[in-house]
């Protein structure tokens, strides 16, 4: 199925936060650039759910 042009951005996006957000999680990043563990962990979680969003479109052709 082809992925429409807003399916990819929303995509990108969310591929973006889940990879800030996982390798935050994981402690790659110094503890100067992100302070809070709880937000590191949303960031991680709000990324998958776009990345689900963006396949949900995708299906729906929307």
């Amino acid at each position: 199925m082809q992925r429409t042009a807003k399916g990819k951005f929303v995509f990108a996006i969310g591929l973006f936060l889940f990879i800030i957000g996982f390798v935050g999680w994981m402690n790659f990043f110094d503890y100067s650039i992100i302070q809070d563990n709880e937000m590191v962990k949303f960031t991680a979680i709000l990324g998958l759910l776009l990345i689900l969003i963006s396949n949900f479109l995708r299906k729906k052709g929307a």
